[in-house]
């Protein structure tokens, strides 16, 4: 914070890098220190080691529960498949092993929220306590996609409570009682946990849910959803688990997005509760990747270490957690874990913003900042932010538009090196900006920021007029901004406004979030009062940079590694905005680059582009499939019961040298509505030589006039075993009520603006369902059958897909429409 009109010797006295240049040891020191402290804190953030198989009885193994892949990661296993049932026999058969007598929970559900229908069963186990019957439930679906083998999800889940059941067994008896529940049918609307929420008895007894998800196949076990009011839970995790790893920025995160886990019905029904995942190489995710040997035993391990110490704790503890409020909780460095009550966020945003008020007076009165600059700083921060957004969002598009289909996959594959190569090159592009803002900035180099950024946005697709006046327009206020010195402190003042009104803002709208802005800006703004406290005592020497990097810890720990992880979840497409949050992060550095940048300027800001374009390149470019980074593609064999035609299908958007087998090189369009009547999609497809599929039947039972409505009762079955039903019904412009197999009536809704009604049925009855529908009695009623089975039928005979390829989505379907 300093005034140019202060003169030569303050300004010396006061940074030790103006006037008289830093000593270039100590500004080595200062960007190593920094760097340093990144990398320390992704080191420490790794799962735990993998404790071996011969490891005492009491302890989590997960080189002993990972024996139990080879039966339940062996197969593609979704609702309704024969491989399916193989995974709920093996585990039913291991908790009777176990000494846990196996109960399943056979329902035909249907849920009206989504309005799908099943026949679930649910697999589940009980440790009884000696107490009166209160139990924590532990929880992880069993059923997998149909494309993929669920070794992670949610296999790791099912080896981690299998662990757990074995190690219970060897604990002395606990208070409360310990259930184990394996959903079915999670991957097609979450019906198993509805149905035990909604139907089961042991569900009155459940106080508190611990769900076990994978969303990748390797990191850190996340807990990144709790209950509303989960102050208590959060202080039992942090309590019990040895390693706890999570933060409430996901849980206000996740909260805002439309997507569940087995979670949210005992969620939505009031229950308490604690959701775990991992989430590194999401590539893997719902794709046929998802197998044994890429799952990373240490995300198991770390899953096993929050179950268990849950367990253990939860196990001998009252049950009711009553206090009604909400924790921000997250982790200091490595596994260290705070916690505290929402209703704390406001105070201490603003306690720390009469800090900074504090601190700004002083340096007004001290004559080292201007109010004038502080308020130039800001502008100057705002524009460095938003080229921070254009640098990063631009030259990724760049990259996926240079591929074939823009194909975002294979860029997936190598997130690491990206976000590392997008670091170097923000890391390089903060240090040239903020030392050209201390130095005034000139009207050339101003045009060339200009131009640089219109060559990314028309390289990457974006540009437009409209930018283009928007961006003359922002590059004149920086020049205008700028075209004087700036010192640090200014910029470093002006930087801390925008902290403070994101701490402010997320203190009161999303206080889960507040942390992140809280304690960093609260660190730095006691590093900057000791280092300008103390900086004429402290001469030139190492305490200046200590200081500065000792505050920093907080801010450098986190924001990296925040971004890291808001790009694995959110996508590549979203890094942009994760390195928005890096850019925050370096607003606080101001005077660490300044002190960093010594004497040798250039040094520091050649040496992050040259690492930055390396890894940019090495992730971005010459990029191919393999065994390992697969492809995606898929065919289906399809019979049109209508048209009496049998087609090959593909929903992909171009053929390939291994689709062109059954499409060749010339295919067909297909109107997708001859097999789904709402769909507006068209598809390539090409006639198939292979016989018809035996397509679904309607078989008319009885057509009466009930109640002054027409009553159809039909039997619907499949001739050929499907896997599931996906029913279509449209009766003009008539309600239409239904019921299945005596359960309901239900009034059933069309989607969007379809006049067709969807219900599909998971599992369908090899005896069929015996449907019944209440329409308007004028109407005529229309019934679309397609009848679904994974895979290709056991007669196709074709070359197999090479090893750089994985099937997404094969199917065979048959289709028959009916008119009553």
């Amino acid at each position: 914070m300093q005034h140019t009109d202060s003169g030569p010797e303050h300004k010396t006295r006061l940074s030790g890098h103006e006037g008289t240049p830093m000593p270039f040891g100590i500004s080595v020191a200062m960007m190593l220190g920094m760097v340093a402290i990144v990398f320390l804190s992704f080191y420490l953030s790794r799962p735990p080691s993998i404790i071996p198989a011969d490891a005492p009885e009491t302890e989590f193994s997960a080189a002993r529960a990972a024996v139990h892949l080879a039966t339940i990661g062996a197969e593609k296993n979704p609702i309704g498949s024969p491989a399916n049932a193989r995974v709920r026999d093996y585990l039913v058969e291991q908790l009777a092993l176990l000494g846990v007598e196996p109960v399943i929970q056979q329902t035909e559900f249907f849920d009206a929220d989504t309005q799908r229908a099943a026949m679930l069963y649910n697999v589940m186990g009980r440790i009884r306590g000696s107490g009166d019957g209160a139990a924590v439930l532990f929880m992880g679906h069993y059923d997998s996609r149909e494309e993929s083998y669920g070794a992670a999800d949610n296999g790791s889940a099912l080896i981690s409570m299998l662990e757990l059941v074995r190690l219970l067994q060897h604990h002395p008896t606990m208070k409360n009682d310990m259930i184990f529940l394996f959903p079915d049918g999670e991957e097609y609307g979450l019906l198993g946990a509805k149905a035990f929420v909604a139907e089961h008895p042991w569900a009155d007894d459940v106080e508190v849910v611990v769900n076990i998800e994978s969303r990748g196949t390797t990191g850190a076990s996340l807990l990144f959803e709790t209950s509303d009011g989960n102050l208590d839970l959060v202080s039992a995790f942090s309590r019990g688990a040895s390693k706890p790893m999570g933060s409430s920025l996901g849980y206000e995160i996740y909260r805002r997005m439309p997507t569940d886990t087995d979670f949210s019905p005992f969620k939505h029904a009031g229950f308490g509760g604690l959701n775990f995942a991992f989430i590194e190489n999401g590539f893997d995710y719902h794709t046929a990747g998802d197998r044994t040997e890429h799952l990373d035993l240490r995300s198991v391990q770390h899953h096993g270490t929050h179950i268990t110490g849950l367990a253990l704790y939860l196990g001998n503890h009252t049950l009711e957690f009553t206090s009604g409020k909400n924790a921000i909780f997250f982790n200091t460095i490595g596994f260290g874990f705070a916690w505290y009550a929402y209703d704390r966020a406001a105070p201490l945003a603003i306690l720390i913003t009469l800090m900074f008020l504090v601190l700004l007076a002083t340096g007004v009165i001290k004559k080292f900042i201007s109010p004038l600059r502080v308020l130039f700083g800001f502008l100057a921060f705002a524009v460095y932010l938003l080229a921070v957004f254009v640098l990063a969002n631009s030259l990724f598009l760049v990259f996926a538009r240079n591929y074939p289909g823009a194909d975002m996959r294979l860029l997936e594959f190598n997130t690491n090196e990206l976000v590392l190569g997008f670091g170097g090159l923000v890391s390089a592009f903060s240090l040239v900006f903020f030392h050209l803002a201390r130095k005034g900035i000139r009207f050339w180099q101003v045009l060339t920021l200009l131009i640089v950024g219109w060559v990314l946005l028309v390289w990457s697709g974006q540009f437009s007029w409209m930018l283009l006046l928007y961006s003359i327009l922002v590059a004149g206020a920086l020049y205008l901004v700028l075209r004087k010195p700036l010192p640090e402190w200014n910029l470093a003042a002006g930087a801390m406004v925008v902290w403070v009104l994101l701490m402010l803002g997320t203190s009161f709208v999303a206080p889960g979030v507040s942390y992140l802005f809280t304690w960093p800006l609260a660190f730095a703004l006691v590093g900057t009062a000791l280092y300008v406290g103390l900086a004429p005592k402290m001469g030139h020497g190492w305490w200046k940079a200590l200081v500065l990097l000792a505050f920093a810890v907080p801010a450098l720990a986190w924001f990296p590694s925040t971004a890291y992880l808001f790009t694995v979840a959110m996508g590549l497409g979203m890094i942009g905005f994760a390195f928005i949050l890096v850019g925050l992060m370096i607003g606080l550095l101001v005077p660490h680059m300044a002190l960093g940048s010594g004497s040798q300027t250039w040094v520091f800001p050649v040496l992050f582009l040259v690492v930055g374009l390396f890894f940019v390149l090495k992730g971005g470019t010459r990029l191919e499939y393999d065994q390992r980074y697969q492809k995606l593609n898929n065919i289906l064999y399809a019979t049109d019961g209508v048209g009496e035609e049998t087609l090959w299908v593909t929903t992909d958007g171009e053929t390939d040298q291994w689709t062109n087998q059954f499409l060749t090189e010339s295919p067909d369009t297909l109107a997708w509505s001859r097999f789904v009547p709402p769909g507006t999609q068209r598809y390539l497809a090409k006639p198939a030589a292979g016989p018809d599929l035996p397509v679904p039947v309607a078989e008319l039972l009885s057509d009466t006039i009930h109640e002054g409505q027409r009553a159809l009762k039909l039997h619907i079955r499949s001739e050929r075993m499907a896997h599931w039903m996906v029913m279509y019904i449209r009766a003009g412009g008539s309600q239409v009520r239904m019921s299945i197999n005596g359960m309901g009536p239900w009034l059933i809704r069309s989607p969007g603006n379809s006049s067709w009604h969807y219900i599909p049925y998971f599992a369908f009855p090899e005896e069929g369902i015996i449907l019944e529908l209440r329409v308007d009695p004028t109407e005529t009623v229309d019934i679309h059958l397609l009848d679904i089975i994974h895979g290709f039928p056991h007669f196709i005979d074709k070359e197999p897909r090479p090893p750089h390829k994985m099937p997404h989505g094969d199917r065979t379907l048959a289709g028959m429409r009916y008119a009553f």
